[in-house]
């Protein structure tokens, strides 16, 4: 038996709009991959904490720029049309996962200007936490899914 045509699909992360967030999402963290390698291959101090600080004011940002990038990538002028990123989104606001990335960049940026050590080192020590701090808001997520039950 077919499902009756006017019924919306359940909320999938295989839908097209979002995918879309995904792949904002993405999109953000080759940006701070490339913030990062410039930093770990700059000749002087001053590039290498410039291109740090960019690394973490993308991934402190994270939230809002994710938003940003899928406002602009979704073509639709018919915003209904991507409601699955919408819902996501507000999720994201719901469960303040931008506390979580302001507080885990600045713990990073504590990270690399209170140990010492080559500018290297520091560097590698700041990556490891914002990888970490990746880690640890997928993790945070889940929990929050699993509180609203919209996750099995």
């Amino acid at each position: 038996m077919n499902a009756a045509a006017d019924q919306s699909p359940d909320l999938s992360l295989f839908h097209a709009d979002a995918l879309v967030l995904v792949g904002a999402v993405a999109l953000i963290f080759l940006l701070v991959g490339i913030a990062a390698f410039l930093s770990l291959r700059a000749r002087t101090r001053f590039g290498a904490i410039a291109g740090l600080l960019c690394a973490l004011l993308l991934m402190a940002l994270l939230p809002f720029w994710v938003s940003l990038l899928t406002l602009v990538l979704v073509s639709e002028p018919n915003l209904s049309a991507a409601s699955s990123w919408y819902l996501w989104l507000t999720l994201f606001d719901v469960i303040h996962l931008e506390r979580v990335f302001a507080a885990g960049t600045l713990v990073s940026g504590i990270v690399y200007f209170a140990f010492p050590g080559t500018p290297r080192a520091r560097m590698l020590r700041t990556l490891a936490c914002l990888a970490l701090l990746v880690g640890i808001a997928i993790i945070y997520t889940v929990i929050q899914l699993r509180g609203y039950q919209l996750i099995g």
